[in-house]
């Protein structure tokens, strides 16, 4: 592993040798799962399977319901990335044949960017008026809210609700003090206990595609709410 240089913020680490990559493309395939694969601009969603060392290449299921701007197709080059706690990881590959309609086959890249970023800045929001999640899929009901941040939000579910699961994918309003209202579609990333409830839990979710101008709506709210600790 070589660390570039960087005097103004945390210099990114580039896995270089051909067992760390590899290594790495069983943990991210075992461990997130989750990626982007950026094909001639258009970002595209799906899950990473694992590597096959014999052919160079690993699979990427492209998620349903995605309309692609332009046909893949061999040899194409795109950009994977993915996230995991405060770790971005970025790789340029070769898109080598399609397998299936939604299967894609790419080679194993020659190196592997890592980069920290800084942790979010979260606050509690449980109890407080005006700041809630009206859910809209895949089912409509309004949705307590226990922390905020720029990149998601921790929601207060029944502990038997089963649409709630790491994984899963849900859409709705943000409703935010003011009357100020934000699209959101989140993605469930972990669930842990409610403090003071057998019957609930807090689930944690990220913000997928913020806007600009949604970054800037979240950032407003939190200069006015209490931080919380971590």
């Amino acid at each position: 592993m070589v660390q570039s240089p960087g005097a103004h913020s945390p210099a990114p680490l580039w896995l270089t040798r051909e067992s760390e990559v590899v290594s790495h493309l069983f943990y991210a395939a075992a461990e997130i799962g989750a990626a982007v694969v950026e094909l001639a601009g258009q970002p595209v969603e799906g899950v990473l399977a694992m590597p096959d060392p014999k052919t160079g290449t690993f699979a990427f299921f492209v998620a349903e319901g995605q309309a692609l701007r332009a046909p893949p197709e061999a040899g194409a080059v795109v950009r994977v990335r993915y996230v995991q706690g405060n770790a971005n990881y970025a790789f340029l590959t070769v898109l080598a044949e399609l397998t299936g309609p939604r299967r894609w086959e790419l080679r194993f890249p020659r190196s592997v960017e890592r980069n920290e970023r800084r942790a979010a800045e979260r606050r509690r929001v449980s109890g407080r008026a005006g700041i809630s999640l009206q859910q809209l899929a895949p089912t409509a009901r309004v949705i307590a809210l226990y922390d905020l941040s720029v990149s998601g939000v921790g929601l207060i579910v029944s502990r038997a609700d089963r649409t709630m699961r790491p994984g899963n994918k849900i859409s709705g309003l943000l409703r935010l003090p003011g009357g100020a209202d934000l699209d959101l579609r989140l993605e469930i990333r972990h669930s842990r206990p409610l403090p003071g409830d057998r019957e609930a839990v807090i689930v944690g979710c990220r913000a997928l595609g913020l806007s600009p101008a949604d970054e800037a709506a979240l950032k407003t709210t939190l200069e006015g709410l209490r931080d919380i600790a971590d």
